[in-house]
């Protein structure tokens, strides 16, 4: 369920999003990175394109 903070928990409620925000750009990158690390190519590669959305899906 979803609701207002309180004017006391605005401050942990807007940092509570920026927290998970930040973490979920991390870990796409990790993980590109991780899938990429010893690609010659350059470029992302497939792999990458097609796992992406079945793990953030999950």
């Amino acid at each position: 369920m979803l609701s207002y903070p309180t004017e006391g928990q605005k401050g942990r409620a807007i940092a509570s999003f920026w927290v998970i925000f930040n973490i979920a750009g991390a870990v796409g990158g990790f993980m590109s990175f991780g899938l990429n690390f010893k690609s010659k190519a350059g470029t992302v590669s497939d792999s990458t394109c097609q796992f992406s959305p079945h793990l953030f899906a999950y």
